[in-house]
Formats: C-alpha cells, sequence, structure tokens
C-alpha cells in the first residue's frame, strides 16, 4: 500500500510540476501583444528616472504593458495599452504618465484632457520624455 501511496504522490509532483513550467496567459489581448524585451528596456530606463522610477516601483506586481501597432495609451486594470510606433523614449514617458494615473487610484483612463489629474501626468510625462531622450 506504501508503494502505491508513493508512487501517486510522485504522479501528482509530476504533474504539478509539468503545469508550473507552463507560460503564464498573457494579459494582452488582441490587437495588443506582450514584448518582453521592449518592456525590459522601458523598465529598466524607468527605474532610474527620479520621477518614474518611484512610481514604477509602486506600481501593482501584476502590472502588463501591452503594445499594438496603434495603441490607446491608457489604462485598462494593471494592464498599460501602448502605441508600439513611439520611441523608447516616448512609450517610457507614455508609461510614466500612465503609472501616475495608477498611483492616484485610477483603474481605468480614457486619456481625456477634461480629467483632473490629466494636467500633472502630462507635465510629468513630457519631464520624464526629455530626460529619456537626453540619454
Amino acid at each position: 500500500m506504501r508503494c502505491v501511496v508513493w508512487i501517486a504522490a510522485l504522479g501528482l509532483c509530476a504533474l504539478s510540476c509539468a503545469r508550473s513550467s507552463e507560460p503564464a496567459a498573457s494579459a494582452c489581448r488582441a490587437p495588443y501583444a506582450s514584448r518582453p524585451a521592449l518592456e525590459s528596456r522601458i523598465r529598466r530606463a524607468l527605474e532610474s528616472d527620479p520621477e518614474a522610477g518611484p512610481l514604477l516601483a509602486r506600481a501593482p506586481a501584476d502590472l502588463a504593458l501591452c503594445f499594438a501597432p496603434d495603441g490607446t495609451g491608457v489604462v485598462s486594470g494593471s494592464t498599460l495599452l501602448l502605441n508600439e510606433a513611439q520611441s523608447q523614449a516616448q512609450l517610457g514617458a507614455r508609461v510614466a504618465h500612465l503609472l501616475h494615473h495608477v498611483a492616484h487610484g485610477q483603474a481605468r483612463t480614457s486619456g481625456h484632457a477634461e480629467s483632473a489629474d490629466e494636467a500633472p501626468a502630462v507635465a510629468l510625462e513630457a519631464r520624464v520624455r526629455q530626460r529619456l531622450a537626453s540619454r
């Protein structure tokens, strides 16, 4: 009987290990896609920025950056929807802008200038873009 239990336990362990090695489902939905290398470069650039770094550090652990050729640049839950046609400096600055909204409790943004928090986010984006572009 002990042998059967041991074999069953090994089978469950093997099944569990096989499942854990499967890639996690992407938070990005079509037409958006994950771009791990681009996301990594953006995150590294923002980590060293004096204003964007703290925002990135406070971002949700499940924050996802999703890219599309004509992306809108908005927050949707813990997903940032971005325009991959922009330069890396523009993308990094836009991420900082969107993280500003996230830090102020906005789980969804529309990009409308009428939003009370939009002016400070736009100003932050301009400052971060200038710093990133000068690197």
